[in-house]
């Protein structure tokens, strides 16, 4: 009968510390996981706060000015001088048809760009011209900075004249496309439609390029694009 508690009280002396002592150690991981815990928690708020500002706070769209430079809609379609063409490398030949392009882009026939920054009289230079037309959007600051520093600096060389053009669209974004006009003025080399800018808009900008050379450049000798 005396060896009943004492069997008793060593499976307690047992069983027990061992559950207190993994006790402590699950309280004290919660206590250093609780700054934790809290930085998340807050980073997640401060998180959720700063996407509900931009929501909120959304750049208006931009109104479009006057339009500096209109191409009067009486002048003439560039003249095609042939209705087809017959390209040939080594290895290939290319037949570009001029009335396949009528019937496959239609909406593009009696398309009308329309310069909000014209730049007019731009081409008129002493020297035989030639123009560096380089594709941009209004984001690309430093990318025309860089340009402007280097290659695509305006600058006479060897008899020729040699002029950067930035050819751009509409981003939408007021204060990005006040931005720009501000360096257009200070810079004035950039030429830029009424259309919305995007990558499936690059063949507009290439098509509206190309009538702002014919009715505004005629000047120019050679075009550089990149």
């Amino acid at each position: 009968m005396a060896r009943g508690p004492r069997i008793s009280f060593y499976i307690d002396a047992l069983e027990f510390p061992a559950l207190t002592v993994i006790g402590v150690s699950y309280q004290g991981m919660l206590r250093r996981r609780r700054p934790v815990i809290a930085f998340l928690s807050l980073a997640l708020c401060l998180t959720l706060s700063l996407l509900a500002w931009i929501i909120v706070e959304e750049e208006p769209l931009w109104e479009l000015p006057d339009f500096q430079d209109p191409i009067p809609s009486n002048l003439s379609s560039p003249p095609s001088l042939r209705r087809s063409a017959t390209l040939y490398d080594t290895n290939f030949s290319f037949v570009l048809d001029l009335a396949e392009y009528n019937r496959s882009y239609p909406a593009l026939q009696n398309y009308r760009c329309r310069a909000v920054i014209g730049l007019q009289g731009y081409c008129r230079t002493q020297e035989p011209l030639i123009l560096m037309a380089v594709k941009s959007h209004a984001s690309a600051r430093y990318r025309r900075d860089a340009l402007r520093r280097t290659w695509a600096k305006e600058r006479r060389i060897g008899g020729f004249t040699f002029k950067p053009v930035f050819l751009m669209a509409n981003s939408g974004k007021k204060r990005q496309m006040m931005r720009l006009i501000e360096e257009a003025s200070f810079f004035g080399d950039i030429l830029m439609w009424d259309f919305f800018e995007s990558h499936h808009n690059l063949s507009l900008k290439e098509r509206c390029f190309l009538e702002w050379l014919y009715y505004r450049c005629h000047e120019a000798k050679y075009i550089f694009k990149g």
